[in-house]
């Protein structure tokens, strides 16, 4: 995929990117746009923007593309279905039930009354 990006040009911070995108209507003046051609590099940017890391345009004295500085983010874990909510609340559950038994074994061994 190719990426069409605008970028402030004072800062070159990424403001906007549309994949497969033509041209952005209505640029301010503060900013600029560009198409990054390599589909690796579209998708490292794509992928850091849309999951809020931050990306800052190198261009070269002639406006043309140089590079990007890329944060890597990690996109967050997806939520837990109910289902594996009540898994882990069965096994916490589970857990205590064992401790219970293996103190009133324990007690039980010792001699205790239960």
């Amino acid at each position: 995929m190719k990426l069409l990006i605008e970028y402030e040009i004072a800062t070159g911070k990424l403001m906007g990117a549309v994949p497969n995108g033509i041209a952005f209507v209505d640029l301010p003046e503060t900013c600029g746009s560009i198409t990054v051609e390599d589909e690796d590099l579209s998708a490292q940017i794509w992928e850091s923007h849309v999951n809020g890391g931050a990306v800052t345009i190198v261009l070269d004295e002639d406006g043309a593309f140089l590079s990007a500085d890329i944060e890597t983010v990690t996109p967050p874990a997806p939520p837990k279905t109910p289902e594996e909510l009540r898994i882990e609340q069965l096994e916490a559950d589970n857990l205590t039930l064992m401790e219970a038994i293996a103190d009133l074994y324990e007690m039980i061994i010792a001699g205790g009354a239960a």
